[in-house]
């Protein structure tokens, strides 16, 4: 155990006094004031982090953003108070710890396979309020608050607090089966985003009674960052260490929890982490959008956390219960989410292994905001913490990295859990907030994209959307087809940007969705193959695939929900590559392995299994017969297809008015959007547009002359953004954000031109 004893401060000054001080101060400012009061600035009071000296490095390369930051703190304290509940048990001293986050959820909280949602709100108001708590303090504006992550786990014995709190990569999770945090490096990736000049965090620490070492005094130290001497090249993050050693205060309880008005509360144990000036975007009340952040980041928490808002908001709650995104979807998406929906599916990716993809499509007159934001909405989670994201450009985007649902885009949601994968670090950074860019990254990409595509309630969805969307457009007149003809043959710069240049060939209108909406049994009653009678037999080829094709009256949800979930069993095991559930059919597709042989005759059993009362099965089989037949003959080449000659379609445009702006996602500033699905491509042109209508108003009687001149101007434009989204030059919002500002200005600018070269100006 390393020496606790505590260098003088001042005369007149205690640790008490210090420590007191930073836990009222709000600012940067003032925990450097209060440093410096105490006598506590002097470069030789301070140790590096870590032990190393040369670690900014390790600092500045860790999350990329203060969201992920901050919530690897907030999973640190889950950690703790699920290790902390393992001590009480004896768990960890006798070698039978749970096996991960939710079974100890499950076994100290009485929350069954980790689902909030099986708990009513007041159990996990009650959870949260002695676990884990969020309090953001300090001034409302310019938004940077203070943050304090406080937590009723473990806690750090002082002398502990350089091999634990402020260790980099030490090992000390490494064989605890339940935690998140393995890497030790989740406190250091926020501290860059504290204040702008030193980063000082805060940390306060004293060990659970339970938990080996305890008994002792509380620690704290102060973090920061010290510029680089006149003989560094980089800064250094040290920590306050007086005399070498931690400073400690001896004393029953302290201040280190909040109540829900903001009040302090005394409590005896556990971890106050203090994020002083904190670099948080959300800018509101924390009951909003920073708690929707966390509910995203957090998607599938094993314990709820509390969230304290102490600013002096006028509107919002001061107390939050943040359960997780996927508790809130379970809770309160009964008339937000398209019927039918939410689905999971599991998908195994070649070279990287099983994945469950859940899609959440909400209602278009919602307000997603609540639930889904434009650069995540695709999120890739482990053990229910996001690890990496993609924007709604997967979903806008056509070609393999794409789902080309241009109609969904604004309003889909997809979470991809990996937590079934080996060697996650392969394809995740360590940060846990990004992807490794490589082959496995690119792989998952696709993987996903085309399940998405091949998805029969989303591909319907689009396409309902799409003929409402051209419902609401009026179609422009023949003299815009003309003009845009005429265009098009003088420019072979517009003409390239058309579809490859070549008119498409008609594609069959697909036929309309069932009159009657699928409403299936919340327990299934029945499971049968769709064809072949009660014993199938199926033929599989070496080196190729088979699809099972079964009927029920289970619920889309059935296998995905978090009240009684379902499981589909699917031997035999190794085979089956993708399974889905979907409006009574389960589809399984089954790949043999490499070591089957041609002409094996394999028993096929697929079970359905459920909780369902006495009244109803709970298991439901169908068997058969799996035929392993050889490798089908290589297909002979096609001869190659005789040149053609290129031919230019023109765009269809269509005309957007203010009261269609919802099925567009437009609004004043809007300008355009292009539709390049099912073989055309239509720009919807926003002819309300403020830009538009402004310019207009200056000269009504050229009204139809500068609308028709601004048709032609915008679609080239729009259709080049797009193509640059498509190509991942740039993103969605930005194409928009540009062709907005274009907007304001391509009227007056073409319009002047046109003047000038006819000489009437």
């Amino acid at each position: 155990m390393v020496q606790t004893r505590l260098t003088p401060l001042r005369p007149g000054r205690t640790e008490r006094d210090l420590l007191d001080a930073l836990l009222s101060t709000q600012t940067e400012r003032e925990v450097h004031a209060c440093l410096d009061r105490s006598g506590m600035l002097d470069d030789g009071l301070w140790r590096p982090y870590g032990g190393v000296e040369n670690n900014s490095g390790t600092f500045f390369n860790q999350q990329a953003s203060p969201r992920g930051a901050l919530v690897e703190k907030i999973v640190n304290g889950i950690d703790a108070v699920l290790t902390a509940k393992a001590f009480e048990h004896g768990d960890i001293a006798n070698g039978s710890p749970p096996a991960s986050m939710f079974e100890a959820a499950r076994r100290y909280f009485n929350v069954r396979n980790g689902r909030l949602a099986e708990i009513l709100p007041t159990q996990r108001k009650a959870i949260a309020t002695d676990a884990v708590q969020v309090v953001l303090s300090g001034q409302r504006h310019p938004g940077r608050p203070t943050i304090s992550i406080a937590d009723q786990g473990e806690g750090q014995a002082p002398g502990d607090f350089p091999a634990t709190f402020l260790s980099l990569s030490a090992t000390n999770k490494m064989r605890i089966p339940f935690v998140q945090g393995k890497f030790n490096m989740g406190s250091a990736g926020a501290v860059p985003f504290c204040g702008t000049h030193h980063n000082y965090q805060l940390i306060l620490s004293r060990r659970h009674p339970e938990a080996p070492g305890s008994g002792g005094p509380w620690g704290f130290t102060v973090v920061r960052r010290r510029p680089p001497r006149a003989d560094e090249r980089a800064s250094r993050f040290e920590y306050l260490a007086p005399g070498g050693i931690v400073s400690t205060i001896e004393t029953d309880t302290l201040p280190m929890w909040t109540d829900s008005e903001g009040g302090p509360v005394e409590r005896a144990h556990g971890t106050l982490v203090r994020l002083y000036e904190y670099d948080i975007q959300e800018r509101a009340a924390a009951n909003r959008a920073f708690s929707r952040m966390l509910n995203r980041r957090l998607y599938r928490l094993p314990l709820p956390i509390q969230v304290i808002e102490t600013r002096g908001f006028s509107r919002g709650s001061t107390e939050e219960i943040v359960p997780g995104l996927a508790t809130r979807l379970d809770e309160d998406t009964s008339s937000d989410v398209e019927h039918g929906f939410p689905v999971s599916d599991r998908l195994k990716v070649k070279g990287v292994g099983w994945v469950r993809v859940s899609l959440i499509p909400f209602r278009e007159d919602v307000d997603i905001a609540d639930w889904v934001t434009a650069s995540e909405s695709v999120i890739f989670t482990v053990n229910g913490q996001a690890h990496a994201f993609e924007s709604r450009d997967f979903f806008r985007r056509e070609g393999e990295n794409g789902a080309n649902y241009r109609y969904l885009a604004q309003s889909l949601l997809v979470e991809v859990d990996c937590s079934e994968l080996q060697n996650i670090e392969q394809l995740f950074m360590g940060s846990r907030d990004r992807m490794r860019d490589g082959e496995r990254r690119s792989t998952l990409r696709s993987a996903l994209a085309a399940h998405l595509r091949q998805h029969e309630g989303l591909r319907e969805l689009n396409h309902r959307r799409r003929e409402a969307a051209l419902q609401h457009a009026e179609k422009s007149t023949a003299k815009t087809d003309e003009m845009f003809e005429k265009m098009i043959a003088a420019s072979p710069a517009i003409a390239a940007l058309l579809t490859g240049g070549v008119i498409p060939a008609p594609v069959p209108p697909r036929p309309p969705a069932p009159a009657t909406p699928y409403e299936g049994q919340r327990f299934p009653t029945f499971l049968r193959w769709s064809k072949g009678g009660p014993h199938r037999k199926k033929h599989c080829n070496i080196g190729s695939h088979c699809v099972l094709e079964l009927e029920t009256d289970a619920a889309n949800d059935f296998l995905s929900r978090s009240v009684d979930p379902g499981i589909l069993d699917v031997a035999p095991s190794g085979w089956s590559v993708s399974e889905r559930l979907w409006n009574g059919s389960v589809r399984i597709r089954l790949e043999p392995p490499a070591t089957a042989q041609p002409g094996e005759e394999i028993p096929i059993c697929v079970t359905l299994m459920s909780d369902a009362p006495p009244e109803v099965p709970g298991e439901l089989q169908a068997t058969g017969t799996l035929v392993v037949d050889p490798p089908l003959p290589p297909r002979p080449p096609r001869p190659p297809a005789p040149p053609s000659t290129p031919k230019v379609a023109p765009p269809e445009i269509h005309e957007v008015r203010r009261g269609d702006w919802t099925d567009h996602g437009f609004s004043e500033r809007s300008v355009a959007s292009v539709d390049k699905a099912e073989g055309k491509t239509i720009v919807f042109i926003n002819m309300d547009n403020v830009g538009l209508t402004n310019y207009v108003r200056a000269d009504v009687s050229r009204r139809r002359e500068l609308e028709e001149m601004y048709k032609l101007a915008v679609a080239p434009a729009a259709i080049s953004l797009e193509r640059a989204v498509a190509d991942d030059e740039i993103t969605g919002e930005q194409a928009e954000t540009a062709l907005s500002a274009v907007g304001d200005i391509l009227l007056p600018a073409v319009d002047f031109a046109s003047k000038v070269a006819h000489g009437t100006e």
